[in-house]
């Protein structure tokens, strides 16, 4: 039996795992994870087949060419939840992806691994849950043949703790393990903060819209209503769109949650305080409607969950706090895990340059983080072989201490579930829900919001406490009027522009005319045949 990995694609979130000697006169091929980049029919040989498609999650960069690589009937693998909820992430990719993934097909392809299938009699595939987002799963594989028996486990992106009730990945017993290497320092912090941000908002009595991919609204739409009702702060929350579509997929009720998937952008804010959507972007998707009702409010505020911390979402007045959300463990969570399983091989995954070759020597196995996208043969014939990077006395020392030391014997089908378990453990989640402490209104927070009424909404505070009802002492200041905005918004753009100036010319875009004013002009003047949005050039004297 051989077993050989390679990457099939460019940002390495996908490889090609092919074993051979299992199966009379053909090789077993898997795709785990078609990402951005993956052509499978550039990866095989003329007479090689695809056997199977695993697929961990359903975030975009790991199936978003799911439809190009689905040759040879061959089954896509996955959990039930996923299955669950690949109509509306297909509908999604669609919209997003320059592709289209046939969604009958995949139908007809997908395959639930919930409780195990066996490939020829000679593979044994059982999913295990991995965290990281609802429905996402590792596989652990075992394989037979000739009287060997090995074992590799796949993460996929993962988390130790638990999301959204779905339950982190446990410690399996693996001769390899394909490791994903992506990690996140700050994840637990950022949930924390952005859970506060928006509860805080949302007892300001203006609204809070935030915005997430569909899955990572659905787990945020989760910790934050079950932080609601920990801290008895009375208000609810709408999750609308893919995401309340996804939500109601997954038959999850998290508390003061409503989905609404059908909505009407002028009316859905009213509903309840706090708005979730997706995109993570509020200048794309359903997300730009709902933004367009509250980015010329100052008192309402937009929490974004996203990747994109430099992203251009053009001008606004509103609130805005963006926050990585990335739910990836700590690296110190990936070694102790590790060392836990203490495996014989690594193969990395979802790392590259120097952030991939860092592994190299950092566990007592042998770890294969080649830079290269070629097939490399990890096992053959009875031994797992090192590549040539290491040296043969260090291997031979590292395979015999993996042999000798094991910590654990666990199969994955013994006790674990890949369901949502009953309750959400904010503690476990990453959620530090002592830090959420400020003042609660003395009346519940209702559906009192509306965009076409023109009532001015309530003053929100940014000390972390409630707007205080107006008195002679507290009374805020009058909000600013339109043109006032205008004028401010002018002077900050003219500050940005004279940062450019250069010591001959400059360029300028007209941002305002009127039949009196033009905000940037020629040295020569008058506003005849200037229009809003014209460049112009604007000459600097000299002395």
């Amino acid at each position: 039996m051989n077993i050989k990995c390679q990457y099939a694609n460019r940002s390495k979130t996908s490889v090609l795992l092919t074993v051979e000697g299992v199966l009379q006169g053909q090789s077993v091929n898997l795709l785990v994870d078609p990402g951005p980049g993956v052509d499978v029919d550039g990866l095989l040989g003329q007479d090689e087949y695809l056997t199977g498609i695993l697929l961990t999650h359903l975030h975009m960069d790991h199936y978003a060419t799911l439809g190009e690589n689905m040759r040879d009937g061959a089954p896509v693998y996955t959990s039930q939840t996923n299955i669950d909820l690949l109509d509306v992430a297909v509908d999604d990719a669609n919209n997003f992806v320059d592709t289209a993934i046939d969604k009958s097909e995949i139908k007809r392809s997908a395959t639930p691994v919930d409780d195990g299938v066996t490939i020829g009699g000679k593979i044994d595939i059982t999913a295990v849950p991995a965290g990281h987002t609802p429905g996402a799963i590792g596989f652990y594989l075992e394989l037979s043949s000739g009287g060997e028996t090995e074992s590799i486990l796949i993460t996929g992106d993962f988390t130790r703790r638990p999301v959204a009730g779905y339950p982190g990945l446990p410690p399996v017993d693996a001769d390899l393990v394909v490791l994903t290497g992506a990690t996140e320092a700050d994840f637990e912090d950022n949930l924390t903060e952005a859970v506060a941000t928006t509860i805080r908002q949302g007892l300001s009595g203006s609204p809070a819209l935030v915005t997430a991919t569909a899955l990572n609204a659905v787990h945020f739409a989760t910790v934050l209503g079950t932080a609601i009702e920990e801290g008895d702060f009375e208000m609810g929350v709408s999750v609308v769109g893919k995401a309340a579509k996804m939500l109601d997929k997954l038959d999850l009720t998290p508390p003061h949650v409503t989905a609404i998937p059908k909505y009407a952008p002028e009316a859905v804010l009213s509903e309840n305080p706090i708005t979730i959507t997706g995109p993570d972007l509020p200048t794309e998707g359903g997300a730009r409607k709902l933004f367009r009702q509250i980015k010329d409010d100052p008192n309402a505020g937009a929490i974004l969950l996203s990747g994109d911390e430099e992203a251009d979402i053009g001008s606004y007045n509103c609130t805005l706090n963006q926050f990585r959300f990335s739910n990836h463990p700590t690296e110190t969570t990936v070694d102790e895990y590790i060392e836990l399983v203490n495996p014989r091989e690594i193969y990395l995954t979802h790392q590259k340059g120097s952030e991939l070759r860092r592994y190299r020597d950092k566990y007592s196995a042998i770890v294969w983080a080649p830079r290269e996208r070629k097939c490399y043969t990890l096992y053959r014939n009875g031994e797992w072989v090192a590549p040539f990077w290491v040296k043969d006395k260090a291997a031979k020392h590292l395979l015999k201490t993996t042999q000798e030391r094991s910590n654990i014997e666990f199969r994955p089908a013994e006790g674990h579930t890949l369901d949502a378990l009953d309750d959400v453990s904010l503690a476990a989640e990453g959620l530090d829900m002592s830090s959420i402490t400020f003042s609660k209104p003395s009346h519940p927070v209702d559906a009192k919001y509306n965009t076409t009424s023109g009532a001015e909404p309530k003053p929100i505070r940014t000390d972390g406490a409630v707007a205080e009802t107006p008195t002679a002492e507290n009374t805020p200041p009058a909000p600013k009027s339109e043109r006032v905005l205008e004028i401010e918004s002018a002077i900050a753009h003219l500050e940005e522009l004279k940062e450019e100036i250069t010591d001959d010319t400059t360029v300028a875009t007209v941002e305002k005319v009127t039949s009196k004013h033009v905000l940037l002009r020629p040295i020569n003047g008058g506003t005849e045949g200037i229009a809003a949005g014209d460049t112009i050039e604007i000459g600097r004297s000299r002395s």
